[in-house]
């Protein structure tokens, strides 16, 4: 699949500077019908944030979320599906597809 991740409105690989102690993280993902992508999981410094069950409508599905940082961050979006690949690859299950860091610090 391919997977856009913002937090707070900037793109991958950015230095984010946030007020508080939240931020909003917007993920979309785009994938042929062939491909089974059922949910997208957060990771917050490696650690399982949340899990979000998504349905694919007209090949893309979004989820936004706002999460509680307490020190510098890193955030990962991983968009997830158990079905086969077949015939793109033969007899091989998806267990999980990772895509998309952000690095976040404080002031």
């Amino acid at each position: 699949p391919f997977v856009e991740m913002f937090v707070n409105d900037e793109p991958i690989g950015s230095e984010v500077r946030v007020e508080g102690e939240s931020a909003v993280v917007n993920v979309s993902v785009r994938a042929p019908a062939w491909m089974d992508v059922d949910e997208v999981r957060l990771w917050i410094n490696g650690e399982l944030h949340s899990r979000h069950p998504i349905t694919m409508e007209n090949y893309q599905a979004q989820i936004d979320d706002e999460v509680s940082l307490e020190k510098d961050s890193w955030v990962v979006a991983e968009a997830r599906g158990d079905g086969s690949l077949f015939p793109v690859f033969a007899k091989r299950k998806v267990f999980s597809i990772f895509f998309s860091i952000v690095s976040r610090s404080f002031n």
